[in-house]
């Protein structure tokens, strides 16, 4: 874990590509990401990130993050559910305020929930306006498609109290669910209301509120300066005439698993979630897939596993090492496929909550090393 300071351009797109690549496809689209970078360094807004360890114990903490289906769409030219001019600027601030005032308590800090190229940039900016700390680390290790896929859900920690609040003005509190699956499903239902007149609206949760204290023991630390580390290598590899995707493989520590061109991308949009299968022709002459529920989850040669959740599926352009999300995934690219350990999810209920038994295959998870 570490401290640093994104204060250049080349820092704000290092970052952002590298948590597009820790986003395994989902996690949200790196170009409204960066956006509101950029938006925030023109302002003079510092955008820091905190080693967790220097973050005072007693300090509130919630995470705060976008929710809904990453598809391909058009804004709307109907005026779904009336909602016609967006008059928040900023959901997720406004998500992280109105959590304050249902709870009665100060946050102190605001950590990303995951990396992914939208949600982890507009939580740093909504933490740094906020004026919280942000610190080096995420509650998930890898963009999940569902909000109980964390390391606190699986210690029984709760999310709940839940402040959303979108772009069209809508405040909503989820003080309590029955279960997390229900929670999770509220939750979309949402945000398929508020993305109908635009896909790019915030749709944004603020949530698992608890002491610093707490979060030290259920977050996966060092994922942003992580992905710095991976974004910079890319973009230095290609600035020396190396090969990105070699560069980007040694430094996320991950595995080349295959590289080829994309045949097709069978996918569909349905209560809040971009689902399907992308093919892949392999360069050495068979076919790939990669089934994904948002993000990444199962890749297979044929019918056999190559890798699966809950370890990271990373596709990347072979020529410049570009990250590629879901949202962006046709058929011609030249692909390279690179898988990466989840360990902290290489346990019971990581297994349970992320493998491909829990998304309904019959396939017992196996780490990607013994494949």
């Amino acid at each position: 874990m570490a401290t640093f300071e994104l204060s250049t351009r080349h820092d704000l797109e290092d970052f952002v590509r590298g948590v597009v690549f820790l986003g395994v496809g989902g996690g949200g689209r790196g170009e409204d990401g960066l956006a509101h970078l950029v938006t925030a360094a023109e302002e003079g807004i510092t955008l820091r990130v905190t080693d967790l360890s220097e973050i005072p114990d007693e300090e509130w903490l919630c995470v705060v993050y976008g929710m809904g289906s990453i598809a391909p769409a058009e804004p709307s030219r109907e005026k779904p559910y009336g909602l016609d001019a967006k008059v928040v600027r900023r959901p997720m601030v406004e998500a992280v305020k109105a959590l304050e005032e249902y709870a009665k308590v100060k946050i102190g800090a605001v950590a990303i929930f995951e990396p992914g190229g939208a949600n982890s940039p507009k939580a740093l900016e909504a933490g740094m306006r906020h004026g919280s700390l942000v610190p080096d680390g995420d509650f998930c290790g890898r963009a999940v498609p569902e909000m109980h896929q964390t390391l606190a859900a699986i210690r029984g920690i709760v999310p709940f109290p839940i402040a959303i609040c979108d772009d069209w003005g809508h405040r909503i509190f989820l003080a309590h669910a029955p279960t997390l699956h229900s929670a999770e499903a509220i939750g979309k239902y949402v945000s398929v209301i508020t993305k109908a007149p635009d896909p790019l609206a915030t749709c944004a949760h603020a949530a698992y509120l608890m002491k610093v204290s707490l979060a030290k023991e259920v977050m996966v630390g060092g994922t942003m300066s992580l992905a710095l580390k991976i974004g910079r290598a890319v973009r230095m590899a290609r600035e020396e005439g190396k090969d990105p995707v070699v560069s980007i493989t040694e430094a996320s520590g991950g595995k080349m698993l295959f590289r080829g061109k994309v045949a097709r991308v069978d996918w569909e949009s349905s209560k809040g979630y971009m689902s399907g299968t992308t093919w892949i022709d392999g360069s050495d002459g068979t076919t790939y897939s990669i089934w994904f529920k948002n993000e990444n989850h199962l890749a297979r040669k044929g019918e056999k596993a190559v890798c699966m959740s809950p370890d990271l599926i990373h596709v990347v352009d072979s020529l410049t090492g570009e990250p590629i999300t879901n949202t962006k995934m046709a058929a011609g690219m030249d692909v390279s496929v690179i898988g990466t350990p989840n360990r902290p999810f290489r346990n019971g209920p990581g297994i349970d909550c992320l493998s491909p038994a829990y998304f309904g295959f019959d396939q017992p998870y196996v780490p990607f090393e013994n494949l």
